[in-house]
This record gives C-alpha cells, sequence and structure tokens, in this order.
C-alpha cells in the first residue's frame, strides 16, 4: 500500500517536473528567437549601411564563366 502511493508520488512528481521544464523549453527557445532575430535586423541594417543601400543578395551569382586558372609560383632553391 504504502509502496504503491510511493510510487504514485514519484509518477506525479515527474510529470509535474516535465511540464515545468517543457514550459521553460518553451520559453528559452521564445527568448532565443527573438535575440536572434533581434541581432539579425541589427546585422541587415549594419550591411545596407556598409554597402551604402545597395541591394545585398547573400546568393552567390551563378555564371557559365570560368574561373582564371591559379598563377603557379615556382620557388628555387636560390630563394632558400
Amino acid at each position: 500500500m504504502i509502496q504503491s502511493t510511493i510510487q504514485a508520488e514519484r509518477e506525479q512528481h515527474n510529470q509535474q517536473m516535465n511540464e515545468i521544464l517543457a514550459q521553460q523549453r518553451e520559453a528559452i527557445i521564445t527568448v532565443i528567437t527573438t535575440q536572434v532575430a533581434m541581432q539579425m535586423a541589427v546585422y541587415e541594417a549594419r550591411i545596407h549601411v556598409l554597402e551604402g543601400f545597395r541591394h545585398v543578395n547573400s546568393e552567390p551569382k551563378v555564371t557559365n564563366d570560368r574561373a582564371s586558372p591559379a598563377r603557379v609560383i615556382v620557388r628555387s632553391s636560390v630563394n632558400n
């Protein structure tokens, strides 16, 4: 009898703790999401100022142009 009462109390306590933790998790996620959104707005405003209000596209431009080959620098034993 006592053990079943204790077990029921433990289960109730665990359920209450899980509910509290879920509420805290949601609150933390909301705060973090809000802070990140605010930081992104500030970042975007700074980028606009730095770029002189030009439209800044974060997507790279896709072209069919080939990149020029890298210049090869030849070292000789004289340079050492």
